[in-house]
């Protein structure tokens, strides 16, 4: 099936081993993007989908750069990630697919990967097509990452911009798999800072401005803060406590009070602060996320560090796992909250 143009109505295409996530504030999973660099190496994706599966977790967030997965218009080289989420059916875990970057063939000239398409409508043909191969087992989709940072959605943040992409990708989705849940916002606790950053609240206020309502089933936050637990923030401007109660208020006064709010990344890295704080942030937010009434899933990022002697770059040591597969503290802590 890999490397060739398919017709997305061809249903000898479709994946179709049931495999669902439970959209409640009980629901634990890990995003597991790094995972897309090892997709076609099976023992590591077999390693890592077993090690989810074994902590008890049901659900697990992947990557799909939409770069690397439609090189030519049309033409679709599905075979890796067939491989992986086929195996992530396999052990049982529903998968949530974060769509981003974009093909040459898509952007403007000379753009980086993570561009917007210059036109919505290809990055909606593609949504449909991901959602109608992989219908019942990738049943929840996120339209792009961090849209707003510069450097997940460049030149700059654009809260139209990135509901034009919803707008295009929610029809696409719900017609190839009408019970998805198609996801928006995906968007990073952060303030903001000249046309790098936007803050997420109003990066929320935007979108719906622009006309975003009715192009989402729910929107998605990264709270992450290294320096105050999550439930701790009711008292500090900006925290990701205040940012996630401020963009609930926005969806309610916007009709969308009974849609959900989903936690698609969580964590701290161990070579910014310890293995306990990591462990004690990590259950001090999935613990407080379910308290609050709006909360879909809670995702805790990642699996295991890329590289755990690496003493200066923070993505290095997000894991829950140190890259020699010994646990941290943590594990124990999604473990407990997963099958709790």
């Amino acid at each position: 099936m890999a490397n060739n143009a398919h017709d997305v109505s061809d249903i000898r295409t479709e994946i179709r081993t049931v495999a669902s996530i439970s959209v409640t504030s009980r629901t634990v999973g890990i995003s597991d993007n790094d995972l897309y660099f090892s997709y076609s190496d099976s023992p590591t994706v077999a390693k890592h989908l077993s090690t989810i599966k074994n902590l008890g977790v049901k659900t697990v967030r992947l990557a799909v750069p939409w770069a690397a997965y439609e090189p030519a218009k049309g033409s679709y080289s599905w075979a890796a990630l067939d491989a992986v989420v086929s195996a992530a059916s396999a052990n049982g875990l529903g998968v949530l697919g974060v769509v981003n970057t974009t093909p040459a063939w898509a952007r403007a000239a000379n753009t980086s990967l993570y561009t917007p398409p210059t036109s919505p409508a290809d990055l909606g043909a593609f949504m449909g097509a991901l959602a109608k191969r992989y219908v019942s087992t990738m049943t929840a989709f996120e339209v792009w990452n961090e849209p707003n940072a510069a450097t997940s959605y460049a030149p700059a943040p654009d809260p139209a911009g990135y509901a034009a992409l919803l707008k295009a990708a929610y029809p696409a989705i719900k017609k190839a798999q009408p019970g998805a849940t198609v996801i928006g916002g995906v968007l990073g606790s952060t303030i903001t800072w000249g046309s790098w950053t936007l803050n997420p609240v109003d990066f929320v206020q935007q979108m719906y401005a622009a006309g975003a309502a009715g192009s989402f089933d729910a929107l998605s936050f990264h709270p992450y803060q290294y320096s105050t637990k999550f439930s701790q923030g009711a008292s500090l401007a900006n925290s990701p406590l205040n940012q996630v109660t401020a963009m609930r208020n926005l969806m309610v006064s916007n009709g969308d009070g009974a849609k959900k709010i989903w936690a698609t990344e969580y964590g701290l890295p161990t070579n910014q602060v310890s293995a306990a704080q990591q462990s004690d942030y990590i259950s001090d937010f999935l613990s407080t996320w379910r308290t609050l009434a709006y909360a879909g899933p809670a995702y805790v990022y990642t699996l295991v560090d890329r590289n755990s002697a690496d003493t200066s770059d923070p993505e290095s040591t997000f894991g829950i796992y140190q890259d020699n597969w010994t646990a941290k503290p943590a594990a124990a802590v999604v473990g407990s909250a997963a099958t709790s």
